[in-house]
């Protein structure tokens, strides 16, 4: 269902989810895009999901399960800069909303594991071609964990969703995020859901594209080297 659920970042990702291919799903969820990604890469490849909500990585393994795919593997992990215990708040109305910062009291906290994704890659002895990032603005800190990863060259792409909003309320900011990703030698491009299509964003682009998200806007981006 994923050309109903984001269907640009669908449409995408089957593009880079080629067989035999390895791609982490980062911020996993239920699975939309786990599967879409075990598709791509067929039987001879391999998906890792990562997930840190149990709730949610019950509902993921049974959608692996129910669709046959014995090309994933899941991790019950936060995907962070280190090895360790993080607070998830969770939200109590979207599954999707769960963040690992800064809202104590507000929403219901729950510990689990936070792992990096440089440990992840050393645990399933696979290195990514594509890494996909949805983590509710722990990005930056995402990255962070994977830098072995990103200096032996993997991956070649990530598709990432970046929000101001989020990545200012963990300590983090959009520029630094966008920094950081053209310091390791990716390209930027926009996935515009109006056009349907890939865009070409410069410097000023970019500034126009984060200015334009707002206070809790987001975007998504298709980062390739």
């Amino acid at each position: 269902r994923s050309r109903d659920w984001e269907p640009l970042i669908g449409a995408t990702l089957e593009q880079l989810a080629t067989p035999d291919g390895v791609v982490y799903d980062v911020g996993a969820n239920l699975g939309v895009f786990t599967l879409v990604a075990a598709r791509g890469v067929g039987p001879g490849g391999l998906v890792v999901a990562i997930e840190p909500d149990p709730d949610n990585v019950a509902l993921l393994a049974a959608n692996i399960m129910h669709n046959g795919y014995r090309q994933v593997v899941v991790y019950a992990y936060a995907a962070g800069p280190r090895a360790g215990a993080v607070t998830l708040d969770r939200s109590t109305n979207n599954q999707g909303d769960h963040h690992t910062f800064g809202q104590r009291g507000e929403r219901p906290g729950l510990t689990v594991s936070m792992q990096t994704l440089d440990a992840i890659a050393i645990s399933c002895g696979r290195l990514p071609d594509v890494v996909k990032i949805d983590v509710q603005g722990f990005e930056v800190q995402a990255l962070a964990g994977m830098t072995e990863l990103l200096r032996r060259g993997a991956p070649r792409a990530i598709l990432t969703e970046l929000s101001p909003s989020l990545l200012a309320a963990a300590g983090d900011s959009a520029a630094a995020y966008l920094d950081l990703l053209r310091g390791y030698g990716f390209r930027l491009q926009h996935l515009d859901p109006g056009a349907g299509r890939l865009r070409e964003l410069d410097a000023a682009g970019l500034a126009a594209e984060v200015a334009r998200c707002g206070d809790g806007g987001f975007t998504d981006l298709l980062c390739t080297r």
